[in-house]
């Protein structure tokens, strides 16, 4: 059996194991991808705001960043997981909820490889990020077409969007789709995409993910049903603020799913752990 067409194989959610801790019963196959290994993905609170951190025995990657003030608790937070270097970091797209603590990422840690949206604006935490990776002499690359990398146990698929500029909000419109996954779990990152380009990643045929990060922090009700029976994933991450909550449409399209969500307003920071005993979050 391929184990990256593996739905089939998924057995749902268990009950909440207790107060602090979700664990999904679905067990991997027997590894047989080389090189795989557990990994957990970090859930950083950045209010209204995206950074993720995939961590592995070998491999580290972040995605997005968050604001400018969440940089410092980030970095702190990478640095008492024994993280000094980023395999990958990875720009969703260039809003500085998502763009903003960039820099200082860039300045505190050795960076092997970047891969961005494309640029669509000209803002001060743009030029900050862009201005890190040409002090530290970084280059950034930015997928024209889909992009796949297999690198220490993972895959990496990327799908960028398909158009120079949208007609409402090219910022979020921009955002690149990104699906991480090995034979013990699989995420699927959506940015901020919006109505036209979340068409575009529902065309995609590999978006059946057991983790979804839910795209623009939970505001996008619009084709949510679709996408929930596409990805049919295990778990549902939301990241939202209590100023710009998500939207209640969303959340009871997830309830009438059956689907677990997490939602960083409540939550605030969590880990997600994928290892031989299944999925679980741990929001202790």
């Amino acid at each position: 059996m391929d184990l990256f067409t593996k739905r089939s194989a998924f057995i749902i959610l268990s009950a909440l194991l207790s107060l602090n801790f979700c664990g999904c019963t679905k067990k991997p196959e027997e590894n047989t991808v080389s090189g795989a290994v557990p990994f957990t993905l970090t859930v950083y609170d950045a209010g209204k705001g995206d950074a993720f951190l995939i961590s592995s025995p070998g491999f580290n990657m972040l995605l997005d960043c968050g604001y400018k003030d969440d940089a410092d608790e980030i970095i702190t937070d990478m640095i008492c997981r024994n993280v000094s270097t980023l395999d990958l970091l990875i720009i969703s797209h260039y809003d500085k909820d998502h763009v903003g603590g960039a820099s200082k990422i860039v300045k505190n840690f050795n960076i092997r490889r970047v891969i961005t949206s494309p640029v669509t604006n000209n803002d001060k935490r743009t030029v900050k990020f862009l201005e890190a990776l040409s002090d530290r002499g970084l280059n950034y690359e930015v997928p024209s077409s889909d992009m796949e990398i297999d690198e220490k146990g993972f895959r990496i698929r990327i799908n960028p969007p398909s158009r120079s500029d949208y007609p409402d909000s090219d910022d979020n419109n921009s955002s690149l789709l990104v699906k991480v996954e090995n034979s013990y779990g699989s995420i699927l990152f959506t940015g901020d995409a919006e109505s036209i380009r979340l068409e575009e990643m529902l065309s995609k045929d590999y978006i059946d993910s057991d983790v979804l990060k839910f795209p623009h922090h939970g505001k996008e009700a619009y084709k949510t049903e679709e996408l929930i029976k596409k990805t049919s994933p295990l778990l549902t991450i939301l990241t939202s603020s209590d100023e710009e909550p998500a939207e209640r449409e969303v959340t009871d399209i997830l309830d009438r799913n059956g689907v677990k969500y997490y939602d960083t307003k409540d939550t605030g920071q969590f880990d997600i752990i994928f290892d031989k005993d299944g999925i679980r979050a741990d929001v202790s």
